[in-house]
């Protein structure tokens, strides 16, 4: 979205806690964000020092897709280790103990 469409983030709520009517309450977890297809001067990103407190604004130049102050920067998937050891097949699921 970023490179092929000129997706700006204008605003972000990073994450913080809802609450919720629902039996059980179950913990949910959100962030929002408001983005466009053109960019303005001045962005705002909102962090919670509490998950479950209020947030704090800080006015930024730019919010990048990890949701932090900075250029606009993506780290590529890559499928090969990047030094001399044997290539990773599943993950950890070879980890696992049978017991």
């Amino acid at each position: 979205m970023f490179t092929r469409y000129r997706v700006k983030i204008h605003f972000a709520h990073r994450t913080f806690s809802w609450s919720n009517e629902a039996r059980g309450n179950a913990a949910v977890h959100c962030v929002i964000i408001g983005f466009a297809a053109f960019d303005i001067t001045e962005k705002r990103l909102f962090d919670y020092e509490h998950i479950k407190g209020e947030p704090t604004e800080r006015k930024v130049r730019n919010i990048n897709p990890y949701l932090v102050p900075g250029n606009d920067v993506c780290l590529q998937s890559i499928s090969n280790p990047i030094c001399n050891v044997p290539k990773m097949q599943s993950g950890s699921a070879h980890a696992m103990a049978v017991f």
